[in-house]
């Protein structure tokens, strides 16, 4: 039986992580408690722009190289996984 793959599953280009990619947040949380404590209107702005640049990592290793697993590379990544060729084959990684 195959495996249905979501949207968001990712493949890392650095250790072979598959599975959801961790999100880190712009911005620092402390100053948005104050924002949303002290002064209420900025702190729905500052919360709204700390969620829109967000960047997505491996949860595995951390790193920022990694790929959907719904696009043309992520699928080459993922035949090369289910072969054993990922030592063999490396792939260049997207900068």
């Amino acid at each position: 039986m195959a495996r249905r793959l979501s949207k968001d599953e990712y493949i890392c280009q650095g250790c072979g992580y598959m599975g959801r990619a961790a999100l880190s947040l712009r911005g620092s949380s402390i100053v948005e408690k104050l924002l949303w404590c002290i002064l209420i209107i900025p702190g729905p702005l500052y919360s709204y722009w700390r969620r829109q640049g967000g960047d997505v990592s491996c949860a595995g290793c951390g790193d920022s190289h990694i790929v959907k697993l719904d696009s043309k590379l992520g699928q080459v990544m993922l035949e090369n996984k289910l072969r054993g060729d990922e030592k063999r084959k490396p792939l260049p990684r997207k900068n």
